[in-house]
């Protein structure tokens, strides 16, 4: 039998295309020659700087509505889109 999706949290897949939406918006420069899917490894790219990483932090608090608790603030964890929107789904 499926596992029922609480009333409050969003599809994984609204919450994947959400975070790819932010992130190529805000932290990609129009030019930029990679395209990002939920796979594009946010560390070694370089797009999850200090800086992002807070916005980030900030947008998936605030539009998304989870607080991620400092000890899940890991490579492991944001190491790409489908890692945050697991953790955060």
């Amino acid at each position: 039998m499926p596992a029922t999706q609480k009333e409050d949290e969003m599809p994984a897949d609204d919450t994947t295309d959400r975070l790819l939406t932010f992130i190529s918006q805000e932290f990609l420069d129009s030019g930029s020659q990679h395209a990002l899917d939920e796979d594009t490894p946010l560390l070694e790219w370089g797009i999850l700087s200090s800086m992002n990483m807070v916005r980030l932090l900030s947008y998936i608090r605030d539009e998304l509505g989870y607080a991620v608790a400092a000890d899940r603030i890991n490579a492991d964890n944001f190491g790409n889109v489908k890692r945050i929107a697991a953790m955060i789904s």
